[in-house]
């Protein structure tokens, strides 16, 4: 198994739908990446996974990142 070791925290924002599962990993430093991912998936037809759901993800990363 490999391990990678940092100091900071890794967050965890996953949705449900149906079978689906998306999950999103960020720290601090790569948020913004995260939430371009994120408004990508919401785009991109293939996938199910609309705005809402963007807007929900995008919230709690938010959230997550932004709190005191």
């Amino acid at each position: 198994m490999n391990r990678i070791l940092t100091k900071q925290p890794i967050c965890v924002v996953a949705i449900i739908k149906g079978d689906e599962k998306f999950i999103f990993t960020f720290d601090d430093a790569s948020w913004l990446q995260a939430v371009r991912v994120v408004r990508g998936y919401a785009k991109d037809p293939e996938l199910n996974f609309d705005d809402q759901d963007a807007n929900q993800v995008i919230d709690k990363i938010r959230e997550l990142v932004l709190k005191p």
